[in-house]
């Protein structure tokens, strides 16, 4: 009998995963985890074991009452088609052996579990929580060797919801009056086929459509386009003075001609290769039409599943050594408002996949793939669980990181290097030769229309103009796109930190109509007057009035008073006041 289970269950998973439009009517899903925890060793893990133990809490006196075991065991539901309805669900455990006195008789609960829990870390200090009325309830037999059966469908409205399938715990709740206590035990997954399952049996259809165009949008997703421009080298303080030490920063952009970040998937715990899920929100109740963007050297089985539960699995043609990505759309599927958790897997495990994902549209919320932040499986190497993002380069390490450097006069011909450094998120592992540990690198990298800063300080020591230059990718490493804007230069100028008038130039001023200048300086914006005397003391021109702002300004003079008439030789005073700062200089006028 549970060998012909056993084959019926593999046919309908088989069925599954070749036909995204079959209606399960009735599936059997053996247990992904389960362990017994017990009260008198509370900080020891038995999720390895063959049995799972269950045993009232309660001895014969108030203070001889540590002996409890209880069994938790829980299934993933992706076997079971989205958008069905659960019409019931039984959970059945085989019951072995008994130990102590005979529970024959006894009654053991069975009760929701609210909380993640982990086979191989789960105690009895770190049980999950669970509901205190229980869902079922099943008598132990008079003999052993026969199957205790739960009536849990009342569950699946819980159990379904995006935050994961935490399963049951099986308790006896019985307190037992004497010593030698009856231990009920059971089988676990490691036993074998006896292990515990559920049957569950589901109403109407879901047949989703599922379409794809090739995305000619953006070149292949390792290539990029950093730059910047002079406007976006800037200081902390736009009036440089000498001898105050300024930051300058400079913006380098992702100009956006592709995205720069891709997701790549890898190993699971069920026999999925790349994979990785999204939980999101979302804000109305209504039939969308599920899209990402993707592609793969090779064809590629892909399941979608959204909640916990299968939605559909379909090939993606391989698009070969290319720059097409696909866009897969899977129409009208209904969704509630709320927290949701969307996966897409593989089962490639004949090759060291190319799987690229780049974004995901469920309705109105885009997800961009490098969101993933959840890792899980069991691969003995963590590092390897779950989701990365990865630019690729083929020459590790530099290939994969984003070199900016900051020169106070031109590179390689004189200026002064102040600062190198690597600039972008860190938050991501460069997988650069598809290989294992020993080709993972720390990447950086600036999100498509994003941008990264690097900043240094600087203290001028005179008023000469300096030209600063930012390079990007200064050796070329990166496999850019267009390396025309990876070099911008802007110049600063200090001023003196005092308030000050030079010299007007030239001085004498000939001819009749000669012109010349008058430069000035202010540390702060403030009332600004220069005024033009002759040897009386008489106003011959106002030639500044009003408010100006900090910094260096210079004006010129046409050697014409107030009223616009030409003004003759000899020698006159210039007054200038800003502030509380005053200057007198002489000024000769010759024919």
């Amino acid at each position: 009998m549970l060998s012909v289970r056993a084959v019926l269950m593999s046919l309908l998973t088989a069925l599954v995963l070749v036909s995204s439009a079959f209606t399960m009517d009735a599936v059997g899903i053996n247990a992904s985890d389960d362990a017994y925890i017990r009260m008198n060793e509370p900080n020891v893990n038995y999720g390895a074991s063959e049995l799972l133990f269950v045993r009232n809490r309660s001895g014969q006196s108030p203070g001889d009452n540590d002996f409890g075991y209880d069994a938790l065991v829980q299934f993933l539901l992706s076997e079971i088609q989205y958008g069905c309805e659960v019409t019931s669900a039984t959970l059945h455990l085989y019951y072995c052996e008994h130990g102590n006195t005979d529970p024959a008789g006894r009654a053991l609960t069975c009760h929701r579990v609210t909380e993640a829990w982990i086979e191989n870390s789960v105690t009895w200090t770190s049980r999950p929580a669970f509901a205190s009325d229980p869902t079922a309830m099943a008598t132990v037999p008079s003999s052993t060797g026969q199957w205790l059966s739960f009536d849990v469908t009342a569950d699946f409205n819980y159990l379904t919801n995006p935050h994961g399938l935490y399963g049951w715990v099986v308790r006896d709740t019985t307190r037992w009056g004497n010593v030698s206590i009856p231990l009920v035990k059971l089988c676990s997954k490691e036993y074998g086929e006896f292990a515990p399952y559920l049957d569950v049996e589901t109403s109407g259809s879901a047949d989703y459509a599922v379409s794809m165009v090739e995305d000619y949008c953006f070149p292949r997703w390792e290539e990029w386009d950093y730059g910047l421009l002079p406007l976006d080298i800037v200081t902390d303080n736009p009036t440089l003075f000498v001898g105050e030490t300024v930051t300058i920063t400079a913006s380098i952009h992702n100009y956006g001609l592709c995205q720069a970040e891709a997701a790549h998937g890898w190993y699971s715990p069920i026999g999925r290769s790349c994979w990785g899920e999204w939980d999101f929100t979302y804000p109305t109740s209504e039939t969308v039409d599920i899209s990402c963007r993707c592609r793969d050297n090779h064809d590629v089985d892909w399941r979608f599943e959204l909640d916990g539960l299968h939605l559909v699995t379909t090939t993606v043609p391989g698009l070969g050594d290319t720059n097409i990505w696909r866009e897969v759309t899977i129409s009208d599927v209904p969704i509630a408002a709320g927290p949701h958790r969307i996966f897409m897997g593989t089962y490639q495990m004949d090759y060291d996949p190319d799987y690229f994902l780049d974004w995901i549209q469920v309705g109105d919320v885009h997800i961009e793939a490098e969101t993933y932040t959840r890792s899980g499986g069991n691969n003995p190497d963590y590092n390897r669980c779950g989701l990365s993002v990865e630019p690729r380069a083929s020459d590790p390490p530099d290939s994969a990181r984003i070199t900016v450097q900051i020169w106070n006069g031109e590179p390689g011909a004189g200026g002064v290097l102040l600062v190198e450094d690597f600039v972008g998120d860190t938050n991501i592992m460069a997988d650069v030769l598809d290989e294992y540990d020993e080709s993972w690198f720390q990447a950086y990298y600036i999100p498509s229309n994003g941008v990264g800063t690097l900043s240094c300080e600087w203290t001028p020591q005179d008023t000469d103009p300096h030209d600063f230059y930012v390079v990007v990718d200064p050796d070329s490493f990166l496999a850019e796109i267009d390396e025309d804007n990876n070099v911008a230069h802007t110049t600063f100028t200090a001023l003196l930190p005092d308030y000050s008038i030079s010299q007007n130039f030239p001085n004498p001023v000939k001819g009749q109509t000669g012109l010349t200048q008058f430069t000035y300086s202010i540390p702060v914006a403030t009332e600004v007057s220069l005024v033009l005397y002759n040897l009386k003391g008489e106003s011959v021109r106002t030639i500044v009035s009003g408010t100006d702002d900090a910094g260096s300004h210079t004006v010129t003079w046409d050697r014409k008073d107030s009223s616009g008439e030409g003004v003759g030789s000899g020698v006159y005073f210039y007054h200038f006041k800003a502030g509380n700062y005053e200057a007198r200089k002489k000024l000769v006028l010759l024919r």
